[in-house]
């Protein structure tokens, strides 16, 4: 089970999530970022995912989908503040890279200034 909560911010959607992108999860969990990614006025979007708690392959695989349609649609796709274990699994499945990786909120500042990006 998860939870996410949308902050918006001048063309940057932060999406808080907590709980788990597992199996169970994963179809729902993806079209609710889809629909997130694709919204109008939207740039860049980040997952805070530091209240994320488990991920496996299926919830990697949302991710993977949801950055494709971001790519598609001239958007952005961030993971802020992933745990170790969301690194270390980006690592193993080789796609470390795919995705942006933003380790702060600092961090994310400073890629919300130009949302035409």
């Amino acid at each position: 089970m998860y939870a996410l909560k949308a902050e918006k911010n001048n063309g940057f959607t932060i999406l808080r999530h907590s709980g788990n992108m597992l199996l169970e999860d994963s179809v729902s969990l993806r079209a609710e970022l889809e629909g997130y990614m694709r919204e109008k006025n939207v740039h860049k979007v980040a997952i805070d995912m530091s209240q994320t708690e488990q991920v496996d392959s299926s919830g990697l695989g949302a991710l993977v989908a949801v950055q494709g349609v971001g790519v598609c649609s001239g958007k952005a796709l961030f993971l802020l503040s992933p745990p170790r274990h969301v690194l270390q699994l980006l690592k193993d499945s080789e796609i470390e890279g795919f995705i942006g990786i933003l380790l702060s909120e600092e961090a994310l500042a400073g890629s919300i200034t130009d949302p035409s990006e």
